[in-house]
């Protein structure tokens, strides 16, 4: 099987895929009408003022190797893929459960916890095909008061494919797009690595607390 000639639909012909970002555009959950929330993608209070983060301060984001290193680590393949908004594009990371793990669902629904994302996609085997009927799982996965979904909350899709990201709907642009694989590293050193990263991305959560919202979460998904 030649991977590299595939598409997303003939992947998620085969396998089960998911769709992530690690993107953020504001320093917590943003503006609603400009209002702020009062607490943070994680429920806690607010404690520094809610603003648009510089180009620089995205760019240099240790969030985004820290979660292609996470996704590696549990055996997926990691493909770029191209979402739209209506005045905004962006990538994200098309995951294929390669190995038929059957965990992909729990693990997006918790990365997507620990990476303050507002929803992430599951997509089960066949969904991109529409004439099978198969709906997508759109799973909320912060607490901010303007998210689109709530904490845990699943929204089946059906033939529009999208995601939630900084409370705007972001489109899956094209199905039939060749996609790049993705790469984290360019040689051993940068390996040798990894772990800081993540570590260093840690550093700036509350981890303890989001190991129990990855519990709560779990628990909210297995009931759909």
């Amino acid at each position: 099987m030649q991977f590299k000639k595939m598409t997303l639909k003939e992947w998620n012909e085969k396998f089960d895929c998911g769709l992530i970002t690690s993107y953020r555009r504001f320093n917590n959950c943003g503006f609603e009408k400009n209002i702020p929330c009062e607490i943070d993608e994680f429920g806690q209070v607010v404690k520094e003022k809610p603003r648009v983060l510089t180009d620089e301060e995205i760019k240099n984001s240790k969030r985004n190797r820290a979660l292609l290193i996470e996704l590696l680590r549990l055996r997926y393949n990691l493909l770029s893929a191209s979402l739209n908004s209506e005045d905004e594009k962006i990538k994200a990371i098309f995951v294929v459960d390669v190995n038929n793990k059957g965990t992909l669902k729990k693990d997006l629904a918790k990365l997507g916890v620990k990476y303050k994302q507002d929803s992430v996609l599951f997509l089960p085997k066949g969904t991109l095909n529409f004439e099978n009927k198969l709906k997508a799982y759109l799973i909320g996965t912060n607490k901010c008061c303007n998210n689109l979904l709530k904490f845990g909350e699943i929204k089946l899709l059906e033939k529009k494919i999208f995601m939630i990201i900084n409370t705007k709907e972001f489109f899956l642009e094209d199905i039939l797009e060749k996609p790049n694989f993705l790469k984290v590293f360019s040689s051993g050193s940068q390996a040798m690595g990894a772990n800081f990263i993540v570590k260093s991305y840690e550093k700036t959560i509350p981890l303890e607390l989001i190991k129990e919202l990855q519990k709560n979460i779990i628990q909210l998904i297995s009931k759909r």
